[in-house]
């Protein structure tokens, strides 16, 4: 009796070594992993390029005949130096049509624009008006008053600068440039003003100098100008 119920716990042992043999291995058959391979990687090369173009006018302005002389601007990729500009009379001025031009891929915005005196021996007393934007000179002894900015409006006329106050032409034709886009491969115009109003006394003067910097930052949310070549790396 013994040795049957012997084999009996040897047999049931045996059974349920096989069972679990079968549980794992049907556990094993019904696994299956997945596997991602990727090709080789590759970087979109993106150029970076904005700079003056050397396509430039230069525009007398007058409210009145005088004897105004806007010299010929001297053009670099990163810099424009404007000819001496000869102002008579109240109203006269100067306007400086500057291309700039996007070789590159990369979208570009005009982040900041700010105007500042490089040297000054004139006896001129010069303020930033909003920030930097417009440039205010005056001097001690008469009414005169000189303006330098830029914009992107080449329409402002000598009868609107003299009639406007500094805060205005800044929010009105300086602050537009703020922000303003220029797309890969295009170009625009930025328009330098000088410009004298008031009543000058009747004294000449020269040695006023000044320096506009226009800041340009890369904008990634408009679109590039085209599909460059890859670079596999």
């Amino acid at each position: 009796m013994r040795r049957h119920n012997y084999k009996l716990w040897k047999m049931a042992i045996f059974c349920m070594m096989a069972v679990i043999s079968l549980m794992g291995f049907g556990y094993a058959a019904m696994q299956q992993q997945l596997t991602v391979q990727t090709a080789s990687v590759q970087q979109t090369k993106l150029d970076w390029s904005i700079g003056f173009s050397g396509t430039n006018t230069v525009t007398p302005l007058s409210t009145a005949p005088s004897s105004i002389s806007c010299g010929t601007p001297t053009i670099s990729t990163t810099s424009a130096t404007l000819g001496a500009s000869h102002l008579s009379a109240p109203g006269d001025g100067c306007r400086y049509a500057l291309q700039v031009a996007n070789t590159g891929d990369i979208a570009g915005k005009i982040s900041a624009v700010t105007t500042v005196v490089s040297s000054n021996s004139s006896g001129y007393s010069c303020s930033q008006v909003s920030s930097g934007q417009v440039l205010s000179c005056t001097k001690s002894g008469d009414s005169s008053e000189i303006l330098v900015f830029p914009s992107a409006n080449a329409s402002i006329t000598a009868t609107t600068l003299g009639s406007s106050t500094a805060s205005t032409i800044a929010s009105t034709y300086v602050a537009p440039l703020i922000n303003s886009n220029l797309a890969g491969g295009a170009n625009t115009y930025i328009y330098s003003y000088v410009f004298l109003r008031g009543t000058p006394a009747n004294t000449s003067f020269s040695g006023l100098r000044f320096t506009t910097t226009v800041s340009y930052t890369q904008n990634w949310q408009a679109n590039v100008k085209k599909t460059p070549k890859y670079r596999k790396i």
